[in-house]
């Protein structure tokens, strides 16, 4: 083989070695696109998780239990939704369930929900009066006193 003809054969490797190359690439970009998505999947789950622990706080406050559905499949009408529950008669304040145990409300319906605060209170205290229950709900600070 002269010299010529070891570049040509050279050359026709190296071109070959590059096309196979750029065939590996979309997949690497693939996989580095998927983990990147799961990365900002486990960052939005975090940041729902401390929201609904701010929220389960704020039922609180108020004479609310805030719960979420059990269901698992995430392909249920329920998943992942809420319902808020008085602490004192376990009954049913808001997010009613549609069909079956869970609730039906989202953690931004539950947060609008709670935001009300004085509409929220005079419904838990409307509520526990009704059931004739001694339970008192939690008088947030931002309320005035009517004394």
């Amino acid at each position: 083989m002269n010299s010529s003809s070891k570049k040509v054969a050279a050359a026709s490797r190296e071109m070959a070695r590059q096309q196979r190359e750029n065939m590996r690439e979309p997949e690497r970009q693939r996989q580095a696109d998927e983990a990147a998505q799961a990365v900002e999947q486990n960052l939005r789950d975090a940041a729902d998780k401390v929201r609904e622990n701010r929220l389960r706080r704020m039922a609180e406050r108020q004479g609310l239990r805030l719960v979420k559905s059990r269901r698992r499949d995430p392909h249920a009408f329920d998943h992942g939704r809420y319902m808020l529950h008085t602490i004192g008669t376990n009954d049913v304040v808001f997010g009613a369930p549609i069909t079956g145990p869970n609730g039906s409300a989202t953690l931004d319906e539950v947060e609008e929900f709670l935001s009300n605060s004085r509409d929220v209170f005079e419904r838990v205290a409307t509520d526990l009066a009704i059931a004739g229950s001694d339970a008192i709900p939690v008088r947030r600070n931002d309320e005035p006193d009517n004394d």
